[in-house]
């Protein structure tokens, strides 16, 4: 089984996988079959996609606003924030995929 250290490294990667899996299973129409478990953690996958696509969005803002000292340290507090939040989902996920794994091994 995977350590938590190394689904913390690849989260992206292995959040993806997990999304490609239901997609595969759906085109196929097996997606019924999946477990309830899986599909919590498609759920959890799904949400760690949306966290880290709307941090990337808001860096892309950050940079765009306006200069100055006071314009840099609100920018710099709202990309600490979304870095934050980017971390706890991140460690949310691989957590949830790592007890996925124990549970039901490289399985759904």
């Amino acid at each position: 089984m995977p350590s938590l250290q190394y689904c913390i490294e690849h989260a992206p990667s292995i959040a993806q996988q997990v999304v490609n899996e239901w997609s595969i299973r759906a085109k196929s129409g097996g997606a019924a079959s999946l477990t309830s478990d899986f599909k919590a953690l498609l759920e959890q996958a799904s949400q760690y996609h949306a966290l880290t696509r709307d941090a990337s969005m808001r860096r892309e803002t950050y940079t765009r606003l306006s200069q100055g000292p006071a314009a840099d340290r609100e920018r710099d507090a709202l990309a600490r924030e979304s870095a934050d939040a980017e971390r706890l989902a991140r460690a949310a996920f691989a957590a949830a995929y790592k007890k996925f794994r124990d549970d039901h091994g490289s399985g759904d």
